[in-house]
């Protein structure tokens, strides 16, 4: 990206838009699927009730988006620090 023009600053702000974008879509998978277990779960033994409480979800998704963006951080300081000179002689 450096080639074209692009921005270190750049560089970093895709990156870390990568891995949030990723926390987020993970989480709501995960919380979904979550959900969805506890109904089946419930339909199969309906004499057991399984509560899961929407902040708790939240919670969830929350957690998962800050340790995703602070997951980030590292390959995206990285990624800035780059020399592109050895990086096209190697390509």
């Amino acid at each position: 990206m450096f080639a074209v023009g692009v921005t270190p600053r750049s560089v970093y702000q895709i990156i870390a838009y990568e891995a949030v974008a990723i926390g987020v879509i993970g989480a709501i998978i995960g919380v979904t699927v979550t959900f969805a277990a506890a109904f089946i779960f419930m339909l199969a033994k309906p004499q057991i009730a399984v509560d899961i409480p929407w902040w708790g979800a939240l919670l969830v998704i929350f957690i998962s988006v800050l340790c995703c963006a602070v997951a980030g951080m590292i390959p995206a300081k990285q990624a800035i620090r780059v020399n592109i000179i050895n990086v096209l002689r190697e390509e």
